[in-house]
């Protein structure tokens, strides 16, 4: 997996690249509001964006094919502040993702180092102490 593979609009259509975020931990995930596992894991990736984002984490979740203005709402409706971007579907085929939820912690030198295949609690101690192993490489 390479950082350059994703390269997609934000919710105000600003062209952004996976690779922007290298020298950073993130935590990519993919993800649809009708999707019921993606619901449930939102609110840890929230916790974990506002406790680890000052100490170099990126959240960054990937909306497959739905529209801007739900998005947003959606967001907004639920509190979420992590970025979001927008695809239509192609990029979880480059990580060789077939389903969703799917979630990558991708290390400062932008390569893959977990994969999560459905919900997660990622505000749990063993999804924490993993970020800040990666985190203090």
């Amino acid at each position: 997996m390479s950082s350059s593979l994703i390269e997609l609009p934000d919710l105000n259509g600003n062209r952004v690249r996976l690779s922007d975020f290298r020298g950073r931990v993130v935590l990519l995930n993919f993800w649809a509001s009708w999707c019921p596992p993606c619901l449930e894991e939102m609110p840890s990736m929230e916790e974990l964006h506002r406790a680890m984002g000052t100490e170099g984490l990126v959240v960054l979740a990937v909306n497959l094919g739905e529209d801007a203005p739900g998005v947003r709402k959606f967001m907004h409706e639920r509190g979420l502040t992590f970025p979001v971007l927008m695809d239509r579907g192609e990029s979880p085929l480059s990580f060789g993702a077939y389903g969703i939820p799917v979630t990558y912690l991708i290390d400062r030198r932008g390569r893959a180092a977990a994969k999560v295949v459905g919900s997660h609690d990622f505000s749990s101690e063993v999804s924490r102490d993993a970020i800040r192993g990666l985190l203090a490489e």
